[in-house]
């Protein structure tokens, strides 16, 4: 065989899927076990579909479908070290590599969750199809709020059905996976800009959860307030709606 041709839509290379296969010096294409070599490559987080087929007379060729990561985990190592893990939108755990430095540190931090190993990896997260909606609905319809979210717990997701994000403005903002995102999103950006107007107290909460009412707690005590004589009426108005872009 003389070499390995790659093609991916992500950021995996020749190298990378080289390192991967680790295939013999001088072996021949027509003894290689192409199953094997798939199920090698698909063992890894980051490969969603990987398709692998002999190109006569000398080639392997080898076609990848990546995730794209919806967020990110801070884990340790089996010495105790931190360590970067990424989620997919299936709930997929893996260790990335590759990706623009960017685009890594605009991916919040995933937090109310439990690592369970399975294998030579980690268990699905369960709920990230809705943590994955409601950030791609951010990302499109609101980017300057997505730009501030920091944290995204899942501790009450199974319980209460609730999505938690910690932001740079807001310190607990509370969603409901049963309720629309984009209208939750809305409310929430009709929120911030009204509290803007008023007073410079930093929000401490904002829940989304309740239908028909925003709860909205302030850094500052109801007394202070009451001093700066302004009691929050929140008008609530959507933002202009965009398409739709999936992460």
């Amino acid at each position: 065989m003389r070499d390995v041709s790659v093609n991916t839509d992500g950021t995996l290379n020749k190298e990378w899927v080289s390192k991967i296969l680790a295939l013999p010096k001088g072996v021949t294409l027509m003894t290689l076990d192409l199953p094997a070599l798939r199920n090698r490559l698909a063992a890894q987080g980051q490969v969603r579909v990987a398709i692998v087929t002999r190109r006569f007379p000398d080639i392997l060729a080898v076609t990848l479908q990546e995730r794209t990561p919806v967020a990110r985990i801070q884990a340790q190592d089996g010495f105790g070290r931190p360590k970067q893990l990424f989620v997919a939108r299936e709930g997929i755990v893996y260790e990335g590599t590759g990706y623009d430095a960017k685009m890594v540190a605009s991916l919040p931090w995933l937090d109310g969750i439990r690592l369970v190993r399975q294998g030579n990896s980690f268990a699905p997260i369960e709920g990230m199809a809705e943590v994955a909606d409601l950030l791609t609905t951010a990302y499109v319809d609101a980017p300057h709020l997505y730009r501030s979210w920091l944290i995204v717990s899942l501790a009450q997701l199974a319980s209460r059905d609730e999505i938690i994000v910690k932001s740079q403005d807001v310190g607990e903002i509370i969603f409901s996976r049963k309720l629309d995102f984009y209208k939750q999103i809305a409310q929430l950006d009709s929120v911030q800009e009204e509290a803007r107007k008023h007073t410079d107290a930093a929000l401490r909460s904002v829940n989304l959860s309740l239908a028909g009412q925003v709860p909205v707690k302030f850094e500052r005590s109801p007394d202070e307030l009451a001093r700066q004589e302004y009691s929050p009426q929140f008008t609530l108005q959507p933002i202009k709606h965009k398409g739709q872009r999936d992460f």
